[in-house]
């Protein structure tokens, strides 16, 4: 009898599967940022110097990440900031970028500074992923003196799981939007709301003319129609839809394509279909002014989309003439859209790429005494 092989262990504090993801995406999203560096600084100076209290020394970042915050606050206000950050791995890779520079391990939610102790605090597209946003409002009102504010970035796309779970109660089906220019509107509308019993009357005849649409459809619908919601899995499925070209293209036929096969007596029925495009960083901005109200000891100072351009000579490492991030709308393009963030954007040189950013910025005053 073979002797049996010892099993071997398991490294101590080995990062979990969704922490690696985590950090995965930060890496993700820094690659995204980097080409709109310099005009997230303009903004980020611009916010700072519009709603930071005068000589405010105490400064705590919520979500610190890696540190890609860190890199775009003015030189000035450095010294005096905090850095939070609730994953150890993610702190691995902030002491990669910022060797020597102090970061605490805490959530947002349980904040390390005494009451009223905090002059203002900041946070880069942190709000959209916590777990409990009312509770981390609560959180930072503690820790804010009289008068302090908090400020929020987004720039990449928010959290969908929330949104999800209310738009399927109210027994609506999301998906990509794909009969509009999402960055068209000041909130990119990047989601497409259609009502369930629509979309059933569109598989029905689908089915009926056994049409390879059918099946995706139906596992789609499936998912969508279950109680509760799997939200992990309708995320990942949407994700799926919206980054496949192929898919889109699917979803902008199907319509069609329904109608055409349709008997004439529901073909009626389909004329009225009309999916409702909406944003989902609006969705997320009426949830901050829910979490920052005045019945909450806040008063939103500002809220909307800050857009900015720059032309800069083209590169071979970025063959665009035209390229944009939006609150998570991110274009790259050979030609100029038809609709731009900054309408006094100069069409670029022939040797030149157009680059515009919008960033989401909202900015909220804890009450004074």
């Amino acid at each position: 009898m073979k002797p049996s092989k010892p099993k071997k262990k398991q490294p101590k504090n080995k990062p979990s599967a969704d922490d690696v993801a985590v950090v995965a995406r930060i890496r993700g999203v820094r690659a995204h940022r980097a080409p709109y560096l310099k005009l997230f600084k303009q903004t980020a100076e611009q916010a700072l110097q519009q709603f930071l209290p005068a000589n405010a020394n105490s400064i705590l970042e919520i979500g610190t990440g890696d540190g890609q915050l860190r890199e775009i606050l003015p030189t000035a206000v450095l010294p005096n900031v905090i850095h939070t950050e609730p994953l150890k791995l993610a702190i691995r890779e902030f002491e990669k970028h910022h060797p020597g520079v102090a970061i605490q391990r805490a959530s947002a939610e349980v904040l390390p500074a005494s009451d009223a102790s905090i002059d203002a605090v900041l946070g880069l597209a942190v709000l959209d992923v916590v777990e409990d946003g009312a509770a981390v409002a609560c959180e930072i009102h503690r820790v804010l003196r009289p008068g302090g504010v908090f400020i929020h970035f987004l720039d990449m796309s928010t959290v969908l799981s929330g949104m999800f779970q209310l738009l399927a109660q109210g027994n609506w089906v999301v998906l990509p939007n794909v009969v509009s220019d999402p960055s068209a509107a000041r909130f990119p509308e990047d989601l497409l709301l259609i009502p369930l019993p629509q979309l059933q009357l569109v598989l029905q005849v689908l089915v009926a003319n056994r049409h390879p649409y059918a099946k995706p459809l139906r596992q789609y619908l499936e998912l969508w129609a279950a109680r509760p919601l799997a939200v992990r899995t309708a995320t990942q499925e949407f994700n799926r839809l919206a980054e496949d070209a192929t898919l889109r293209a699917v979803l902008k036929n199907l319509f069609k394509v329904a109608y055409d096969l349709a008997p004439p007596a529901q073909r009626q029925a389909f004329s009225s279909f009309q999916g409702q495009p909406a944003a989902s960083s609006k969705f997320f901005e009426g949830r901050l002014r829910e979490w920052f109200a005045a019945s909450q000891g806040y008063s939103v100072l500002f809220s909307d989309v800050q857009a900015r351009f720059e032309v800069v000579p083209s590169r071979a490492d970025w063959p665009y003439h035209y390229s944009s991030l939006s609150v998570g709308e991110h274009r790259k393009l050979s030609h100029l859209p038809k609709v731009l963030l900054c309408e006094a954007a100069p069409p670029p040189p022939p040797d030149h790429s157009l680059l515009e950013l919008g960033v989401f910025v909202f900015a909220a005053q804890k009450a004074q005494l």
